[in-house]
Formats: C-alpha cells, structure tokens, sequence
C-alpha cells in the first residue's frame, strides 16, 4: 500500500517515463534473450536436458506456456536473418507484439526498409501486413496440411475443456461451414423462447458433431466415455465422481451416462487406485493404461506434457527389476522421452502416483524451475541514479 502510494505521488509524466522506458528495457532485454536462444538451438544444448526441442526446453526451464516458448524460438530463428530489425527491438524502439508479425513478412531484402519504418506502427498493423502479404504456393500448402493441429485441455477449476487448434484454409473451411449449418439449424431454447447465443450454438455444434460420430463407431473400446465413481456414490450422491482425463461431474450426470452410455468397471483398492496384474504380462491392458493416463495428464517429464502418441514404462523393468504391471510402478512417457530412458542412459525414481525425478546419463538429477531474478540485476533496476526512470523513495 505505501508503495503504491509512493507512486500516486508522482506526477502523470514521471510515471509515463517509468512505464514508457520499462517496456523498451523489457524490448531490449528479450532482443538478447533472443539472441541467446538462437544460439541456444544452433548448438542443439537443449539435448544435455534431454528436451526433444528448444521449444520444450523452454517450457521446463523458464516455466512458459508451450505457445509462448515455440514463439520465442521461430522469431530468435527469424531474427538471425533481420540484423536491422533485431538492432531496432534491442534498442527498445519495437515490442515484442510488433516483433512477431514483422518476422512473418521481413525478409533480409527487406530488412533494412522494414526496420525504419516499422517503430510507428501499431501491432495490429503490422498483423495486418503480415496476413496481405502472405502468399500461399501448391508447395506451401502441402507443409501447411502437416501442420494441422488440434489442442485440448482441462481447466479443473472450471471444469471447462478448452480447444485450441489449426487448420489449412480449404479443410478450415469444411469445419467452419458444417459447424454453422449446424449452429443455424438449433432450435430456440424452450425456456426462454429465444435463441440461445451464436457462441453457445457453435458449442453445441461441435458437441453434436462428436456424438454422431461416437453414435456411428461399432468399436466399444473407442467409443466408450469411462466414468470412475464408487457403487454407494450413485446410491448416497455423496463422493467424487470423475470422467477419465477429463472433470470432475455431478453424481447426476453421472448417472445419466450410466443410464444411456457404455461404461466400464474398474475395481480398485480401498485408497481409489486401481488394481494392477502383477507379474502376469508386461502388456498393460487397456483399462490400465487409460487410469495411468488420467493420472499422468500427459508426458511426465518436465516441460513436455505431450498426451498424445504416449508409451506407458514401467520404473522398475519387468524384465530385469521383475517390476509388477501395476499402477505404482508404471509412468506415461511419450515416444522420445522413452527412448531417451530406455537408450539413452537417462534414469528415473520415485511414486508415480506423486514425485518422479529425472537423471541425466551423468547422475544429475534434472529439475528444472523458474529462476529468480538475480540481486544485483534487481538493483540495478532500482538504482537511485535513475531518479526519473525508478526511484521508489
């Protein structure tokens, strides 16, 4: 509260030079951040980690969203071919939102033109110039089709699956097209007599979309939405009912899939964890293998999170350690991340039910985290000598 108060003391201009010269220093500083990245991949250190990519090496050391990390890596990519506009973000004269679409249509032709004009112009602007300026070749739109993509993950607090996801432009298109012939054909909420929102249609509308399709697949296994809840739960209503890898649902809905779906059984111990098949078979059967995803969440090692195309490893080795198939000793890694293990020389120990640490081929034990700002970088920020600029007295 004093601070702030110190702050509100300060005239309108002080406190537009602080905010105005923190931004170009934020500018500048990710300009050698950037450089420091390029550098980083050319090398390929990222695999000292065992990263699959400087992406996901961004994600576990610094602690940033994939999208944000990937970001990072195409425009430090980018840059080491645009000295001059490099030279103009260092300099603070251009953000990080300007930086990113310029990289989509500078060219090292072009680069010195871009650079001088580029201070002036808004973000939007220049996401505008990106997207004029973007030619699509026959060759161009073979890579863009390998480049589909479809992202989907739960926020646990809402209990709200999120989507996020790319398409090439005639395939976009379909999507589009059948998701709002849908959207239009919904019916007005008998409720209210009017129709619901044109979000909340398009929702339904992808919702309609994937039923028909469950509707139509013949393979059970596929099909099947699994839902973990006790036997006295659906009788007391009281207790936690889940749908695997996805929310947490109400004993009602609950009972409403049980009463016009397929489910599956899953008997587990007095603690909730599912029993496993000892040293039956080292082949994980399919309910196993879906209770290990749904406590996994994806990829455990630090920063990759990959759920898709993923191996479930057994800790201690079936073979060599006679490690059970159960739940205790099994993990989810995906496909690099289980060769880096298996033939890589790395290693890992823990309960995959809580804590596993990685280790590198030399015994290190890898765990990345955020750093903090070191002090005397700190100090310099608040150095008195810049009264005008951060100066908290």
């Amino acid at each position: 509260m004093e601070r702030q108060q110190r702050w509100e003391r300060r005239t309108p201009q002080e406190r537009t030079d602080v905010i105005v010269q923190m931004e170009a220093l934020i500018s500048a500083a990710r300009g050698v951040q950037l450089e420091a990245i390029a550098a980083h991949d050319t090398v390929g250190s990222w695999r000292d980690d065992g990263a699959a990519h400087m992406t996901g090496w961004l994600v576990a050391t610094v602690g940033i969203e994939h999208r944000t990390a990937s970001d990072l890596v195409e425009v430090a990519t980018k840059l080491t071919e645009l000295p001059r506009v490099a030279s103009v973000l260092g300099e603070g004269q251009i953000s990080w939102d300007q930086v990113k679409p310029i990289c989509r249509f500078a060219t090292p032709d072009t680069d010195e033109a871009v650079a001088a004009a580029v201070p002036g112009r808004s973000a939007a602007e220049l996401r505008a110039i990106a997207r004029r300026a973007r030619t699509v070749s026959a060759g161009e739109a073979a890579e863009a089709k390998q480049r589909r993509s479809l992202r989907m993950w739960w926020d646990h607090h809402d209990n709200m699956l999120h989507l996020s996801g790319r398409l090439p432009h005639e395939q976009g298109a379909v999507v589009e097209h059948a998701l709002e012939r849908l959207a239009a054909s919904a019916p007005k909420n008998p409720d209210s007599g009017f129709f619901d929102p044109y979000e909340w249609r398009m929702a339904d509308a992808i919702i309609e979309m994937a039923s028909m399709s469950l509707t139509a697949d013949g393979d059970a296994d596929r099909a099947t939405i699994n839902v973990v809840v006790d036997a006295d739960t659906l009788f007391t209503g009281v207790g936690p009912t889940e749908i695997v890898n996805g929310p947490v649902v109400s004993t009602d809905t609950a009972r409403r899939l049980i009463c016009d779906g397929r489910i599956e059984l899953v008997a587990q111990r007095q603690d909730g964890q599912p029993i496993g098949i000892g040293r039956a078979s080292r082949r994980i059967p399919p309910w196993l293998t879906r209770a290990m995803r749904r406590r996994d969440q994806g990829c455990r090692f630090p920063g990759c999170g990959r759920t898709r195309w993923t191996n479930g490893h057994h800790i201690a080795q079936w073979v060599r350690d006679q490690g059970p198939t159960n739940l205790d000793n099994l993990i989810t890694l995906c496909e690099y991340h289980h060769r880096i293990v298996h033939e890589g020389q790395w290693t890992l120990h823990g309960d995959p039910n809580g804590e596993v640490r990685f280790h590198r081929p030399d015994g290190t034990t890898y765990q990345p985290q955020p750093p903090r700002l070191q002090h005397d970088i700190r100090q310099r920020l608040l150095d008195p000598h810049l009264p005008t600029l951060i100066d908290t007295n």
